[in-house]
């Protein structure tokens, strides 16, 4: 499907809404908006095959940027607005980015991004900035018709750099027409349904791959997204459910309960990652084994791994406190179709006993062989073997 065609055919539909109904934008504002960046682009001497870098928060101008760098055929990256001058200029600079989009929140990054790389052009939303061009001000001379000879670009994304530096994933692409796709559409279609009649939900950053490619293709198969800034899943859920807690504060213990855990147990993998080491384990001979004796790499694993499992039975009581509440007072949303009441689901998939039953099998699958191979194994070098 061609952006253009989705404006022409529903100019006045919502494309992207902020969650707090604050601004939203049309498809007839978010194909002109993309045909402006793809012009300004065009006008700053990135064509296809160029690289665009993009360090903004979850906002409207960030779907006109990136369908913008889509349609004139360029490589665009999004960059992770959590990381440092020094961590995101790296990507800036390793991806080769001719261009950087940033918003509000991250233009004294871009800033400093922009000292170290005298020939990037930096472009700043929604506030001005010393040294930076504002992106309002550049779009509005360009034209907002469809641009001639428009190509499929292609997302290049990097990952996380825990073991060391980010590295950029790149996707070889042929640069077919714009509207051909990018070979998503299909799946997203078939497995989960996306139309015209879509409206999705992203509560998550869009640097992430998941989430910014679900919203690209809610948006080109005709639907609608609803961006958050920034969202925890518990504290939607009353508004989802019409169900409360009275205190979210067992709800955050269980999630830092998750995420230090997941920290302390994956440590040893990464410290053995910075070594040059294997990370693996497994039932068969290789060098360099993790687990060699009861030494703290050990402990540690074993460590993250109680707290997880703590995580999971708070996770446990949590949905048992859930269950007994209500709301006292229905829960007005905008934008969004009414979640099917309780009542429309099979009696046997809505019972609190049997997803206490799935959480308990799958915490016992996840925690319980494990730990037993550490409590029941007669030694160590029964779980992994040094090769001779």
């Amino acid at each position: 499907m061609h952006l253009s065609e989705l404006a022409a055919r529903h100019p006045d539909k919502p494309a992207v809404i902020m969650a707090d109904g604050s601004r939203a934008v049309t498809f007839a504002e978010l194909d002109s908006g993309s045909c402006r960046v793809s012009q300004l682009l065009a006008g700053l001497g990135v064509g296809p095959g160029d690289h665009v870098a993009v360090l903004m928060t979850n906002r409207l101008e960030y779907f006109a940027v990136a369908w913008g760098a889509q349609r004139r055929g360029t490589y665009w990256t999004p960059v992770n607005w959590h990381l440092t001058a020094d961590e995101a200029g790296y990507i800036v600079e390793d991806c080769g980015a001719k261009v950087l989009f940033a918003s509000p929140e991250t233009a004294d990054v871009a800033a400093l991004i922009a000292a170290r790389l005298p020939g990037l052009t930096v472009f700043v939303t929604g506030t001005d900035h010393p040294g930076l061009r504002r992106y309002e001000d550049a779009i509005a001379d360009q034209p907002a018709g469809q641009p001639p000879d428009e190509v499929e670009g292609m997302y290049f994304f990097y990952s996380s750099g825990t073991t060391g530096r980010p590295k950029g994933v790149l996707k070889e692409s042929t640069f077919p027409p714009f509207g051909t796709g990018v070979g998503l559409e299909l799946l997203m279609q078939g497995m989960f349904g996306f139309g015209a009649d879509t409206v999705y939900l992203c509560p998550a950053p869009l640097y992430h791959a998941a989430p910014l490619r679900f919203n690209m293709m809610a948006i080109i198969l005709g639907g609608t997204s609803v961006i958050m800034y920034f969202a925890i899943a518990y504290e939607l859920w009353p508004y989802l459910t019409g169900r409360q807690h009275q205190s979210l504060a067992p709800l955050r213990w269980q999630l830092w309960l998750w995420f230090v855990g997941m920290m302390i147990m994956t440590l040893p993998w990464h410290w053995l990652g910075l070594q040059g080491q294997w990370r693996r384990v497994a039932n068969f001979n290789y060098d360099n084994p993790i687990i060699a004796s009861w030494g703290p790499l050990v402990t540690l694993s074993l460590a993250g791994g109680l707290l997880l499992l703590a995580s999971a039975l708070l996770f446990i009581r949590n949905l048992a406190v859930l269950h007994r509440s209500v709301l006292p007072t229905p829960v007005r949303s905008l934008y969004a179709l009414a979640v099917d009441p309780p009542r429309r689901v099979p009696v046997a998939l809505n019972g609190f006993g049997l997803w206490n039953v799935l959480v308990l099998v799958a915490m016992l699958m996840a925690y319980g062989y494990p730990i037993a191979q550490f409590v029941i194994a007669p030694s160590p070098t029964a779980i992994v073997h040094r090769t001779e």
